[in-house]
């Protein structure tokens, strides 16, 4: 079963969905990265991610530390707890980006 929602929303609660939902959705724009998952680290995941969905834009979304290399491979960065508008904002503009 498709792990996407109407609206285009396809959480993923652990690594392995991710994967999965990057395999079979090549139409995601944009993805919120979380650091911690139950079944690994989120940017252990990110070359399969940036392998399957290669214009996806990837933001690390997360309440832990941040070093500076994981910055350099990731579209932005959104740091728990996120103010809703902040993080509509960040997906709109990934809407404004494609034009």
């Amino acid at each position: 079963p498709s792990l996407c929602r109407p609206a285009g929303r396809c959480p993923a609660g652990t690594a392995a969905q991710a994967v999965q939902m990057a395999r079979e959705h090549s139409e995601v724009e944009a993805i919120l990265l979380d650091q911690s998952l139950p079944d690994g680290r989120g940017m252990q995941i990110l070359p399969l991610l940036r392998q399957y969905l290669p214009r996806a834009k990837v933001f690390l979304f997360t309440g832990e530390d941040v070093s500076d290399d994981d910055l350099q491979v990731v579209d932005g960065l959104l740091s728990k707890p996120v103010p809703a508008e902040r993080l509509l904002g960040t997906l709109a503009s990934v809407r404004a980006d494609k034009g």
